[in-house]
């Protein structure tokens, strides 16, 4: 699952905010009974080019490495 914010949740906190979505949906997934799941966080998507630009390189990297153990 593709998980994109506009704060860098990728690092952990954000603000002093945690990342409530992932945890979230892994646990709405489970009780559906998916429970095989993968996160690529992509954050921040907004604010300054160059750490946007940066955070899509690095989520690019970790979906190339996540789709070769498919």
């Amino acid at each position: 699952m593709i998980l994109a914010s506009g704060g860098d949740f990728v690092t952990g906190m954000n603000r002093g905010r945690i990342d409530m979505a992932t945890p979230y949906l892994r646990e709405a997934l489970r009780f559906i009974g998916i429970s095989d799941v993968r996160f690529a966080l992509i954050g921040p998507t907004v604010g300054p080019a160059e750490p946007a630009r940066l955070a899509r390189e690095a989520a690019h990297r970790r979906l190339v490495e996540m789709a070769a153990s498919f």
